[in-house]
């Protein structure tokens, strides 16, 4: 028997935001990774295991599987044979998480975060970084005052600096 999919509210929010942001660039590569990604996704109704556990989360329910360069994070519960897709929602949560860590961390560390299309930013110190209230975006400012708006579901990483100096 096959499980059924469900799609959060917040998960089917973050593939259409982050298909029109594909789009910004390339709007036939857009239009096929979406239809990838859910594609991909359907295969976990025949096969639900097929996702490895996400290691950070250390619970065999919480698993994912990889659409390069995103995580799509699905819940899988066998008592009522539906797997609950959380997919790019879950991933926002962890990155906001992981943000806020490197934020507010003691003394501060610099550190940097890797976007899907490739950009990059340094947050050089604690007041270059603003968390806009909601969580799901942030504010990061150069050292000469440019400001970018960044959508915390397009964030793939953030690498800590190894340098001790703020």
């Amino acid at each position: 028997m096959a499980y059924a999919l469900i799609w959060s509210p917040l998960a089917r929010d973050d593939l259409r935001d982050l298909v029109r942001f594909i789009a910004r660039d390339n709007p036939d590569r857009a239009a096929s990774f979406g239809f990838e990604l859910i594609q991909r996704t359907e295969t976990l109704s025949q096969f639900p295991e097929l996702g490895r556990m996400v290691p950070e989360r250390r619970d065999p329910r919480i698993r994912e599987i990889v659409i390069r360069p995103y995580r799509v994070i699905y819940r899988l519960t066998h008592e009522s044979r539906l797997d609950d897709l959380g997919s790019l929602g879950d991933i926002l949560c962890m990155h906001a998480e992981q943000v806020k860590k490197a934020h507010a961390q003691t003394p501060f560390r610099p550190f940097t975060l890797f976007l899907s299309d490739q950009r990059r930013f340094e947050v050089q110190h604690p007041e270059y970084l603003w968390i806009i209230p909601g969580g799901r975006t942030v504010a990061v400012a150069d050292e000469a005052g440019a400001v970018e708006l960044i959508d915390l579901v397009h964030v793939s990483s953030l690498r800590l600096s190894t340098s001790d100096a703020a």
